[in-house]
C-alpha cells in the first residue's frame, strides 16, 4: 500500500514537468503471471529507491546553494578595499611618500593576493553547485525512466489481456491515449499502447543527456578544483 502511495506521488510529480502518458488500467493486469509480477515489484522497489535518492540529491543542493553569497561579500569588500589602497599608492607616488608608499604597495600586494584566492574559491563554489544540480537532474531522470519502464511493461501485459479477454474492436475503449496521437485505425496499436514505449524512449534520451551535462559540470569542477589547490 505504501509503495502504491509512494508511487502515486510520484507519478503526480513527474506529471508537473513533463507529458507523462496515463497509468495502465490495474484491471488489465489481472492475467500477470508470477514472473510478470515479479518484474513489476523489482520496478517499483528500483522506483522507491531512486526517489530517495532524487531527495538525498535535493537536500544536497540546497545545502550548498547559499554557501557563494558570504565569499562573494567578500570579495565585494576586498575589492572596495583595493580600489582605496590604489588610490593611496598614487597619492604617495605623488608627494614622494616613500615610508607610506611601501606600506601600501605591501598592504595592496597582499589584499590582491587573498582577492584571487578569495575569488578562485568562489569559482570552485559555483561549480560545485552546478555539479549538484547536475547530479539531480541525473537522478530525476533516472527515476522517471524507471517510471516509463514500469508503465511500458504494463502496456505490454495488458495488451496480452485485453486481446484474449476483449472481442469486440476497442476503438471506444482505447481511451485518451490514442485519440492524443491520432493512431485511431493502426492495427499494430489497437489500444493506443505505443505512446508507452516511446515516452519510454525519451526518458532515456533525456537521462542521457543528463548524464552529459553532469560529465561537463564533473570536469568544471575538477578544474576548479584544481586551479584552487595551486594557490593554497
Amino acid at each position: 500500500m505504501k509503495r502504491t502511495a509512494l508511487y502515486l506521488t510520484i507519478i503526480i510529480l513527474l506529471s508537473g514537468c513533463t507529458s507523462i502518458p496515463d497509468r495502465i488500467d490495474d484491471k488489465y493486469l489481472a492475467d500477470k503471471t508470477s514472473s510478470q509480477n515479479e518484474a513489476l515489484v523489482k520496478i517499483e522497489k528500483e522506483i522507491i529507491e531512486k526517489n530517495r535518492a532524487v531527495k538525498t540529491s535535493q537536500d544536497t543542493l540546497n545545502s550548498k546553494i547559499k554557501v557563494p553569497e558570504f565569499t562573494e561579500r567578500e570579495i565585494e569588500l576586498l575589492d572596495r578595499e583595493n580600489s582605496i589602497l590604489r588610490e593611496q599608492v598614487d597619492l604617495y607616488v605623488k608627494h614622494m611618500d616613500a615610508r607610506n608608499l611601501e606600506l601600501r604597495k605591501s598592504r595592496l600586494a597582499d589584499n590582491e593576493a587573498y582577492t584571487k584566492k578569495k575569488k578562485t574559491l568562489n569559482e570552485l563554489q559555483k561549480a560545485d553547485i552546478e555539479l549538484a544540480k547536475a547530479d539531480l537532474e541525473v537522478k530525476q531522470a533516472d527515476l522517471a525512466v524507471s517510471v516509463a519502464e514500469l508503465e511500458y511493461e504494463k502496456s505490454k501485459i495488458a495488451a496480452a489481456y485485453r486481446d484474449k479477454n476483449e472481442t469486440a474492436e476497442p476503438e471506444q475503449k482505447k481511451g485518451v491515449l490514442s485519440k492524443i496521437t491520432g493512431r485511431d485505425n493502426n492495427a499494430d496499436d489497437k489500444y493506443g499502447y505505443s505512446v508507452y514505449g516511446e515516452f519510454l524512449d525519451k526518458k532515456r534520451t533525456e537521462l542521457q543527456k543528463a548524464r552529459e551535462k553532469h560529465a561537463v559540470a564533473l570536469k568544471k569542477f575538477e578544474d576548479a578544483r584544481k586551479k584552487s589547490e595551486t594557490l593554497n
